[in-house]
């Protein structure tokens, strides 16, 4: 299946049900393939066909993420487990899938506010320097903290849970001791 087949099929879709939609938003050297207001919401859709790759995938996450509240991949089984590797949990996932020439979709993860994860809101508990130690990157560099604290959400939960203990543990360890 190609990449018009799923679009025009999102069209049908989007028309039937009165939701807005624009094709193509550009946003620097990045595109998204449908911006829509799904429910009230702005959600960015970006389709991955068969015929298409995932090497754009990581710039394109990062850099869609703060444009839009939701996010969803729409992609056929074949790029199904790299999808689900390589996108946050707050990402939407449907799987587009053809019979008989007719395109159908399977909502297989409904997309939610990255704002309001678990992960999310564990990393935010981080103090600048403790993001910018665990990221790699120099002390008071230029980046805000919510843009660290994107990075680091990005490298999954259990990475942001194991540095917010090691943090909270040697922040313990600098605070001096109290006798009960």
């Amino acid at each position: 299946m190609h990449d018009t087949q799923i679009r025009n099929h999102l069209h049908a879709v989007f028309d039937a049900s009165g939701n807005g939609y624009v094709d193509e938003v550009t946003f620097g050297d990045r595109r998204i393939d449908l911006a829509a207001m799904l429910d009230g919401v702005l959600t960015g859709i970006e389709i991955k066909s068969a015929q298409d790759s995932l090497k754009r995938l990581p710039g394109q996450k990062r850099r869609f993420r703060s444009r839009f509240r939701h996010l969803v991949m729409v992609t056929e089984r074949k790029h199904l487990a790299g999808v689900l590797a390589g996108l946050p949990p707050w990402w939407g996932i449907w799987v587009a899938a053809e019979t008989d020439g007719v395109v159908k979709l399977e909502y297989l993860r409904a997309p939610r506010d990255p704002h309001k994860s678990k992960t999310y809101l564990l990393a935010q508990a981080l103090w600048v320097a403790e993001l910018e130690n665990e990221l790699g990157l120099d002390p008071g560099g230029s980046l805000r903290k919510s843009a660290l604290v994107d990075l680091l959400v990005e490298q999954g939960q259990e990475r942001v849970e194991a540095t917010l203990l090691a943090a909270v543990q040697a922040r313990k360890s600098r605070e001096p001791h109290r006798d009960a």
